[in-house]
C-alpha cells in the first residue's frame, strides 16, 4: 500500500502548547522530526475506517503508535 495519512492538530491544540515547547521545537530539528512524523501513518487511512482507540503504527522512528478518537475531523480544501 503507496501514500500516507497525516493526523494534523487542530490549531487549538496548538494553542495549549508552552512557548517553551514551541521555541524548543524550533531550536531542534531532531525533535521537531520526531512529532511531525508521529503525526504521519504510513498508508492511506479513511475517516470511516476509523474508530474510537484504534491504534495506528506512525512513522516516527522511535516506533509509536498514534490512537484515533471520537473527535477526529475529515478537512479538504
Amino acid at each position: 500500500m503507496g501514500g500516507f495519512t497525516i493526523f494534523a492538530p487542530s490549531d487549538a491544540a496548538f494553542t495549549l502548547l508552552p512557548r517553551s515547547a514551541v521555541t524548543q521545537l524550533q531550536n531542534n530539528t531532531d525533535k521537531l522530526r520526531e512529532v511531525v512524523l508521529f503525526h504521519v501513518v504510513p498508508g492511506i487511512v479513511r475517516l470511516e475506517d476509523l474508530r474510537n482507540n484504534l491504534m495506528l503504527n506512525s512513522a516516527s522512528p522511535k516506533g509509536r503508535k498514534l490512537r484515533s478518537c471520537s473527535r477526529l475531523e475529515s478537512w479538504s480544501g
